[in-house]
């Protein structure tokens, strides 16, 4: 029969896996922060999204980092628009060779499945080209809507549509992220070497699968699908926790308009992000704020 452990006994040994738990998360953040971090880039209200929180929880914070791409584009509606498009346009056949992906075998399946997703490395831009290209396609968009109206003042739908697409392309170009992706890899520091402004360019982990996409010519495409980044949400270190306790209060009081903000985030040799400083004002004039 066998001897049954006493209370005291399984506390002990509760309280030494926790401990031992504790010291591989702290050793595994200490090494990430160890040495020059990988990239150190400020974001702002745009490209970090502040937690549903309210003053009375004492439970921890985060912010959610919010990121885009140029999609697949489709011309008979906008989703090609949808400004945080998943299968960015890069990520094709070729890419995805590239990845590890066995795109015969996905093309010769005998039914619609998603294949095994896998973990690669993704560059993020903050601003530059891809998001100067993707203000001038929204206004080329924008002017093809109004030049329709034009020719048809009468159609209530024309007018509709344009209106509501006006609306949602100037709350993108005021509030919408800035950080694209523009590429992905297998070696993190083959990617480092090709995009070494450390203040313009991350690399992060990210999860990525195939995917089928049917565009103008109804032709099935196989395309890479980017799931999410490994690591989405940033902690809010306990010092700054009132700082942005005071933004989301700012938030409720301007019916959720989102209060600027600057966040100093670096990334550690395990590419995970942290928090080095917070500004609670704008990180530019607002002018340059501006598109």
């Amino acid at each position: 029969m066998k001897k049954r452990l006493s209370a005291k006994t399984l506390f002990i040994l509760a309280f030494i896996m926790v401990a031992a738990v504790n010291g591989i998360v702290l050793s595994s953040v200490a090494y990430n922060r160890s040495g020059d971090p990988n990239a150190v880039v400020i974001l702002s209200e745009r490209e970090l999204d502040l937690p549903y929180w309210t003053p009375r929880e004492n439970s921890g914070m985060a912010l959610t980092i919010a990121w885009q791409t140029l999609g697949m584009a489709h011309e008979d509606n906008y989703r090609w628009y949808d400004y945080r498009s998943r299968n960015p346009r890069w990520l094709d056949e070729t890419k995805l060779r590239e990845l590890g992906f066995n795109v015969d075998r996905y093309k010769a399946r005998k039914r619609y499945k998603p294949d095994t997703p896998r973990e690669v490395f993704v560059v993020l831009e903050l601003g530059g080209e891809p998001w100067q290209a993707f203000l001038k396609e929204l206004d080329t968009a924008l002017e093809k809507r109004r030049a329709a109206h034009q020719a048809a003042p009468n159609d209530e739908d024309l007018e509709k549509e344009y209106a509501r697409f006006q609306e949602r392309v100037n709350e993108v170009k005021t509030s919408g992220s800035r950080l694209f992706a523009v590429d992905a890899g297998t070696d993190s520091k083959t990617l480092r070497a090709e995009y070494n402004d450390r203040n313009r360019f991350i690399i992060a982990p990210a999860i990525v699968a195939m995917d089928t996409f049917y565009a103008d010519d109804k032709k099935e495409k196989i395309v890479g699908h980017l799931q999410r980044l490994s690591v989405e949400r940033i902690h809010v270190p306990v010092g700054y926790k009132q700082v942005f306790a005071t933004l989301l209060s700012r938030k409720r009081m301007h019916s959720g308009t989102p209060p600027a903000f600057g966040v100093e985030v670096a990334y550690g040799k395990r590419l995970e992000p942290w928090i080095r400083a917070v500004t609670p004002a704008p990180v530019s004039s607002e002018k340059d704020k501006k598109p």
